[in-house]
C-alpha cells in the first residue's frame, strides 16, 4: 500500500533534442525574452528564427555565443607539428596570433581557425543565454522552454524513478547527481517554481 502512494516517473527517456524546437532565451539586443524556434525540414536540415517579445528585434542567421580557436600547422622552420587552443572560449575574433614553436622556439603569426562553443545553459542555435536558468547551490539548472522544464520537475519530484529503455543520450541518464539526491529536492522543486513564474506574459 505505501508503494501505491508514492509518485511514479514513468515518461519515455527523452534527449536534450526533443525539446530543442523552440527555445527561451534572452534577445542580444535588449536582454528582453526572446524565442529560438526551429523548423525542422529533415534529421540533419533546418531553419532556426530569433524573435524579441520587447525591443521586436529579429533574425535568422548568426551566432552571438563563444568561440574556441585552434592552430594546427606544422612549423616553418623545424617542421614540428604545432597544435594549440586558445582554451579560454572568446567572442572577440581574430584572424591570426603569434606564437611561439615549443622545440626551435622560433615566434611567428599563425592563422586562427575557431569553432563555436556550445555551452550548458545557452541555445544550440544562437549561442544565447537560456532565459530558464537559475543558480542552485554554486550549481545551474536550467531548461530550454515549460515542457522541457516540467519534464525535469517531474522527475524531480517524483518518488520511484523507473530506469526502464533509458540510454546513454537521455536527459535521465545524464541528469547531474546534485540534480537526482533527494535532499535537494525540495529546494530544486522551489526553484523551478520560481522560473516558471519569471516567464513574461507574451
Amino acid at each position: 500500500m505505501l508503494w501505491d502512494n508514492m509518485k511514479r516517473f514513468t515518461q519515455p527517456a527523452y534527449s536534450i533534442y526533443y525539446f530543442s524546437d523552440e527555445i527561451f532565451v534572452k534577445c542580444p539586443k535588449c536582454n528582453g525574452f526572446a524565442k529560438v524556434n526551429i523548423t525542422r525540414e529533415s534529421d540533419y536540415c533546418y531553419k532556426k528564427s530569433l524573435n524579441c517579445f520587447e525591443c521586436g528585434f529579429m533574425t535568422t542567421k548568426g551566432w552571438f555565443g563563444y568561440w574556441e580557436g585552434f592552430i594546427k600547422f606544422h612549423c616553418g622552420f623545424c617542421g614540428s607539428k604545432i597544435e594549440y587552443s586558445t582554451k579560454k572560449p572568446t567572442k572577440k575574433l581574430s584572424k591570426d596570433m603569434v606564437f611561439c614553436c615549443p622545440r626551435c622556439k622560433v615566434t611567428k603569426r599563425y592563422p586562427l581557425k575557431w569553432y563555436r562553443c556550445n555551452f550548458a545553459g545557452r541555445d544550440l542555435y544562437f549561442g544565447l543565454e537560456l532565459w530558464l536558468k537559475i543558480s542552485v547551490k554554486n550549481q545551474t539548472l536550467w531548461a530550454y522552454n515549460l515542457e522541457h522544464l516540467s519534464y525535469i520537475k517531474d522527475y524531480i519530484s517524483s518518488d520511484l524513478r523507473e530506469d526502464n529503455n533509458r540510454y546513454k543520450y537521455s536527459i535521465i541518464t545524464n541528469m547531474p547527481k546534485w540534480m537526482k539526491v533527494a535532499k535537494n529536492r525540495d529546494l530544486l522543486i522551489k526553484k523551478i517554481n520560481s522560473l516558471e513564474k519569471s516567464l513574461p506574459k507574451v
